[in-house]
């Protein structure tokens, strides 16, 4: 968590880094605190596929259904061809 904030400062590409930011507190079990992450690096950039997966997995986390699976379609007709988008549709 440190070296991604370290690297933000240094000017580091913000979504990016907030994208994994996110995916730190998903590992550590903070599931709100990911998805908000992950919705502000999708915010900045929303082509992100790393943000786009993890707000989906931390919908499911947090127990919003529905907004997972309307985003989890999303992914799979984004990108058809990616076995990690499907498998999490």
């Amino acid at each position: 968590e440190a070296a991604i904030v370290r690297a933000l400062r240094l000017g580091a590409p913000r979504a990016e880094a907030l994208a994994r930011l996110g995916a730190v507190f998903a590992r550590r079990g903070l599931f709100g605190e990911a998805l908000e992450r992950f919705a502000e690096a999708r915010a900045l950039d929303p082509r992100s596929r790393a943000a786009t997966l993890g707000a989906v997995r931390m919908l499911r986390e947090v127990g919003r259904m529905r907004e997972a699976s309307a985003s989890g379609a999303t992914l799979a007709a984004e990108w058809p061809h990616d076995g990690e988008a499907l498998a999490l549709a």
